[in-house]
């Protein structure tokens, strides 16, 4: 089974797990789509049509419920989604039960947002009024274009700003919109708002928790994160192509 991966950033894709060898069929296939649920939808679409068996939405999330620290695990039973397109429970139950033991997970549902939820005020709104853990703008498009396509889905984010910190600005303002930062329109942001500083460091040190868990996750998972009849492909026979950013990103 060839899995088909969506990740919105770079620094996401980087954390799956890659094992370069020869194979006949590649274990999984990524997309780096860039942030924002029309171009999680293309990456999405693009993976559908290359004969991937199941579709995974990877990466991190805005953390919505306050009891909830950087680096938690969102393996959501549910979208809160238009539609709400379903989560394949056998290949959920699978990441469950492989990562839970060794890592911190939450089960709860998974916010679709248009735009960056990034205020903690609004955190705060749309937990009470969602119940979400965590909330993202890639993983509805990517689980709806699976629920079209009749392909298994599920989500695998990891809490990266807490609920109780919000976005810095000019973090948002840096990011490309193919996923990669503008380091020099970073700098020239904090030179105009240098009060910012603080906020984007303890950013940097809850991204970095983030990651360290991505990358255990895809390491437990293994080359076909859980997907197919839970088998692991040994390590002489995976094979995972480089991630792809698309040329218009």
């Amino acid at each position: 089974m060839t899995v088909g991966v969506v990740a919105a950033l770079p620094l996401e894709a980087a954390c799956l797990p890659a094992h370069p060898a020869e194979a006949k069929r590649p274990a999984a296939r990524v997309e780096v789509s860039g942030p924002g649920p029309q171009r999680g939808e293309a990456a999405a679409r693009r993976l559908a049509t290359e004969e991937v068996e199941a579709l995974m939405s990877w990466g991190v999330a805005g953390g919505l419920d306050p009891a909830l620290p950087a680096g938690t695990l969102i393996l959501p039973e549910r979208l809160h989604a238009p539609a709400e397109p379903p989560v394949d429970a056998a290949w959920r139950s699978r990441l469950q039960g492989a990562l839970a033991p060794r890592l911190p997970v939450s089960p709860g549902p998974l916010l679709h947002a248009g735009e960056v939820a990034a205020p903690p005020a609004l955190k705060a709104d749309l937990y009470r009024a969602t119940g979400a853990t965590a909330v993202d703008q890639e993983s509805g498009p990517v689980a709806r274009v699976a629920r079209e396509a009749g392909l298994p889905f599920v989500a695998v984010r990891v809490v990266a700003d807490p609920a109780g910190r919000g976005l810095p600005r000019v973090a948002q303002a840096a990011l490309r919109p193919d996923g990669t930062l503008h380091g020099a329109g970073l700098l020239r942001a904090l030179l105009r708002e240098p009060a910012a500083l603080p906020g984007l460091a303890a950013l940097g040190l809850d991204l970095r928790r983030a990651r360290a868990t991505l990358r255990e996750a895809g390491r437990i998972a293994g080359p076909r994160l859980g997907a197919g009849d839970g088998t692991e492909v040994p390590a002489g026979e995976a094979n995972v192509p480089p991630a792809r950013v698309p040329a218009d990103a």
